[in-house]
């Protein structure tokens, strides 16, 4: 499968530590909401960028970072996809404090987009970094997330060699 070409403000894909990106957790602007986007305001009061496409069957959730664009060949008909970018990336909050950020924050994140949609055990397409939240989801929540599709994983500890 090709994936769409980019179309996604550079800005929006790639900020360093030092600038926040201009969106729902910054001092500017907020971000217009397009079709099918909205907010989904975490317990922490983290507010996440979501976006659904597409109706039918399970859904596919898609932890992104600004990028949900290229990602449009996985909408097809007959499938919902759920898209939302993660905390401290794209257009959802911006973090300042770091001890607010980690794996178990965005497993609780990912959750908290299943648990407001309402979606019975939606498959996870989940890329480098979060191909290891997705892991990580399933494994504390059995049962709660269909398939997962992980793309060039991270290993979940680093340093971690597996046994011979």
């Amino acid at each position: 499968m090709v994936l769409a070409e980019s179309r996604a403000d550079p800005a929006v894909r790639r900020r360093s530590r030092k600038q926040p990106l201009t969106g729902q957790g910054s001092s500017e602007s907020p971000v217009v909401l397009g079709e099918g986007e909205r907010w989904i305001e975490t317990s922490s009061g983290v507010k996440l960028w979501c976006k659904v496409a597409g109706e039918g069957g399970r859904a596919v959730v898609v932890p992104c970072c600004g990028n949900a664009s290229d990602l449009v060949a996985l909408e097809v008909p007959g499938r919902r996809v759920v898209y939302y970018d993660v905390r401290n990336r794209g257009r959802s909050t911006a973090i300042e404090d770091l001890s607010r950020l980690g794996f178990d924050e965005e497993v609780a994140d990912l959750l908290a987009i299943c648990d407001e949609l309402r979606l019975d055990q939606p498959g996870v397409l989940g890329w480098s970094y979060h191909a290891g939240v997705a892991a990580r989801a399933a494994m504390v929540t059995p049962g709660r997330l269909g398939r997962l599709v992980l793309a060039a994983g991270i290993p979940l500890r680093s340093g971690v060699r597996p046994a011979p």
